[in-house]
C-alpha cells in the first residue's frame, strides 16, 4: 500500500509556479483541503444545522409579517391614486 501511494505521489508533479505562495505545501494538501471544504458545503457544519430549527420556527411569522406589509402598501398606492384620481375628477369644478 505504502509503495503504490509513493508511486501515485511520485507521478503527480505540482506545477505550481511558486509553491511558496500557497497555504498547503503539495498539491495532495491542496486537495485534501478541497475535499473538506465540499464537505462542510454539502453537509453543512454544526453551527448552520443550529440555525435550521429556529428558522423554522420564526418563517411562519416572518412571512405573515412580511404579508401585512405588503398589502398595507398595497392599500396605502391604492388610496393615493384614488386620491389623485378623485383630485382630478372635482378639483376643476371647485371655484
Amino acid at each position: 500500500m505504502e509503495e503504490s501511494l509513493s508511486a501515485a505521489w511520485a507521478h503527480c508533479q505540482d506545477i505550481a509556479l511558486d509553491p511558496s505562495n500557497f497555504y498547503y505545501d503539495s498539491l495532495f494538501h491542496r486537495l485534501s483541503a478541497l475535499v473538506e471544504a465540499l464537505q462542510t458545503y454539502v453537509e453543512g457544519d454544526d453551527q448552520v444545522a443550529g440555525w435550521f430549527p429556529c428558522l423554522e420556527e420564526e418563517a411562519p411569522d416572518i412571512y405573515q409579517q412580511l404579508a401585512h406589509l405588503h398589502i398595507d402598501e398595497a392599500i396605502a398606492n391604492w388610496e393615493s391614486l384614488e386620491v389623485n384620481r378623485l383630485a382630478d375628477l372635482f378639483l376643476p369644478n371647485i371655484p
